[in-house]
């Protein structure tokens, strides 16, 4: 099984977020391609880039954080 590095916790994602940011990533990891990660969630579009997914749109401009 493909070892995930980043988490929930460290990305600062909740519940289902980090449930598919850890899918993309053992996706990626299973089939050995880039993965894009389509999401409109700004906190998801960030932690997908640094995790090294392509995340889209490629753009999130004017786009806001939901609140915490």
């Amino acid at each position: 099984m493909p070892r995930i590095t980043v988490t929930g916790d460290e990305e600062g994602l909740r519940g289902y977020d980090a449930v598919q940011l850890a899918a993309a990533l053992v996706w990626r990891d299973a089939v050995g391609q880039e993965v894009i990660l389509a999401t409109f969630d700004r906190e998801l579009w960030e932690a997908a880039g640094r995790a090294g997914l392509r995340p889209w749109p490629e753009n999130l401009t004017g786009r806001r954080s939901r609140p915490h």
